[in-house]
């Protein structure tokens, strides 16, 4: 089901931002200008990997525990899932991403709390990321 939801989440973003998995506003450097192979190890190690165990820590791990033990499940869920959709969501990447930020942190809210293991939230959170710069790499060097 984890490529399932990496499916759902990058066909929304496409829906989301026109047809392109990054908006063509998108000012993400890397992705206008690769440089081999090198450079996409590189940024794989930290979208695919360093970000996601970062971000699951604070957003899933401290975040949404702390919301959960003071107000219901459902709220936890949304306001981790908003939080974690503005942290990403910026005028560098494309503030057209936020509703798709958004989602995905919704998503790992959900699959944190149906597995209650962390590293479930960090493995589909790095697939994802691997997936989109996977991607967005092969495009920007077409």
């Amino acid at each position: 089901w984890y490529l399932g939801i990496v499916l759902v989440s990058s066909l929304s973003s496409v829906i989301l931002n026109g047809g392109h998995l990054v908006p063509g506003n998108s000012r993400l450097v890397f992705f206008q200008r690769p440089h081999g192979i090198g450079m996409l190890l590189l940024a794989l190690l930290v979208t695919a990997v360093a970000a996601p165990i970062c971000e699951e820590l604070f957003f899933r791990g401290m975040l949404f525990r702390l919301l959960r033990e003071r107000t219901f499940l459902s709220i936890a869920v949304i306001v981790s899932g908003l939080a974690f959709g503005l942290a990403h969501a910026s005028p560098a990447v494309s503030l057209a991403l936020l509703p798709t930020f958004v989602f995905m942190g919704i998503v790992l809210a959900l699959v944190y709390v149906r597995t209650g293991w962390l590293t479930n939230s960090m493995l589909l959170h790095g697939l994802n990321n691997a997936l989109v710069t996977i991607l967005a790499f092969n495009v920007a060097i077409h």
